[in-house]
């Protein structure tokens, strides 16, 4: 019940959130949550985590690289947040997007190729899979839903709409999905970092991990 409350309270704040975003338009919205997040964010994520985690990919790190780190990290998240309320203008627009080595995607569409496209979550990684499907390229993305159930309807919503209309939720029953459009002639997007606490165990950055997705049972 405890948990439920918490969703609610949480899922008011972001809606408000999205509304004030909507309201001062993208490139005040952009400056404005990235500047919260800093200030604000670290009061309720433990920063003994993210010290922990900075320390296991360099232990000679200083702490005033490690404070840019997790500052720049903050304003990332901070501008990706609001930006889910603007993807309909990313799908309108094509300005905020440069890709490399465009002709491979000409080539899978020329030749109906069907192949998996794997990276991470930088930046707002949801544009990657919406630049792909813009592009005709036939695309199911797998996902992880949030848990929060108040907000889950609204990010499959905007993702459907505005990323990909193929969504597959991650997770065993997903990786049969996946197969299917995959025989339906469909290319595969996917976070290679997504957390999936299932698969073999294996050593990555000297601590215990899944290797389907590199998620450590550290928090890494």
């Amino acid at each position: 019940m405890i948990k439920i409350f918490k969703y609610f309270v949480q899922s008011i704040f972001i809606y408000f959130f999205f509304l004030i975003g909507r309201i001062v338009g993208l490139k005040i919205s952009r400056k404005i949550f990235s500047f919260l997040f800093v200030k604000l964010a670290p009061f309720f994520k433990s920063r003994n985590i993210i010290d922990k985690n900075l320390e296991i990919f360099d232990k000679k790190i200083s702490v005033e690289k490690k404070l840019l780190i997790e500052k720049n990290m903050w304003k990332n998240y901070g501008m990706t947040f609001i930006e889910y309320i603007f993807l309909g203008f990313f799908k309108k627009n094509n300005s905020h997007v440069k890709i490399k080595g465009e002709e491979i995607l000409k080539n899978i569409i020329i030749n109906k190729k069907k192949v998996i496209f794997i990276s991470g979550h930088f930046a707002n990684y949801e544009l990657m899979s919406m630049e792909i499907t813009k592009r005709k390229i036939k695309l199911a993305t797998i996902y992880r839903p949030l848990n929060n159930f108040f907000l889950n309807p609204l990010m499959e919503f905007l993702r459907e709409k505005y990323v990909c209309k193929n969504q597959i939720k991650k997770g065993i029953n997903g990786v049969r999905d996946a197969i299917i459009y995959i025989k339906k002639d469909f290319s595969i997007a996917l976070m290679i970092d997504q957390r999936v606490s299932e698969g073999e165990k294996i050593n990555f950055f000297w601590q215990t991990c899944f290797n389907n997705n590199f998620t450590c049972t550290t928090s890494f």
